[in-house]
């Protein structure tokens, strides 16, 4: 079964003006965050390096590449438009509402610090993977235009937090290397 982008964003005015190549780069990054999300917050991808510092190498890699929509030949399309341009048809105030709990205080948490035990971080990244992966479902299965586009947003906070964490554990002298 195919994943499929729900009408909501499919019949808004600036998803039609896409290309083919940006509408399979909007779908594809979804999906490859919500595997992320899922691989994190499951374990699973933290099983699959037993060292720690491979473990964030390549969570960092993969996260970064997840900051744009991959495009063959760069494209228009940008998370900034997206944000920007994409939501003249909602209001923060119903964006926000539709947010969960969960996500929110994802979203407004506080960062383990550079000196944070390798157990707060990786329990931090499991976290965060589940809001990802919370946030991305919620785009593909959204039945309201601003909840696709709050967990839009919310999806690319959680990505730039997971970085921010990746970059934090480069100065934090307990990751083995």
């Amino acid at each position: 079964m195919t994943t499929q982008l729900p009408a909501v964003i499919t019949g808004c005015d600036e998803y039609e003006t896409l290309t083919e190549d940006e509408r399979a780069a909007f779908l594809r990054r979804l999906e490859v965050a919500l595997e992320l999300g899922t691989s994190l917050s499951g374990g699973k991808r933290r099983k699959e390096f037993p060292d720690f510092f491979h473990f964030v190498e390549d969570l960092e890699q993969d996260a970064s590449h997840l900051q744009e929509f991959t495009l063959p030949w760069g494209g228009t399309l940008s998370r900034w438009l997206v944000h920007y341009s994409w939501t003249f048809d909602t209001t923060p105030a119903d964006m926000r509402a539709s947010l969960t709990a969960q996500v929110l205080h994802l979203i407004n948490s506080d960062e383990p610090s550079t000196d944070a035990s390798l157990e707060v971080s990786e329990r931090w990244f499991t976290e965060l993977g589940d809001g990802v992966a919370i946030a991305a479902r919620a785009v593909l299965t959204a039945t309201d235009f601003g909840s696709a586009m709050a967990h839009q947003i919310a999806l690319d906070i959680l990505l730039g937090r997971i970085l921010s964490a990746c970059y934090r554990l480069r100065l934090n002298r307990l990751v083995p290397r």
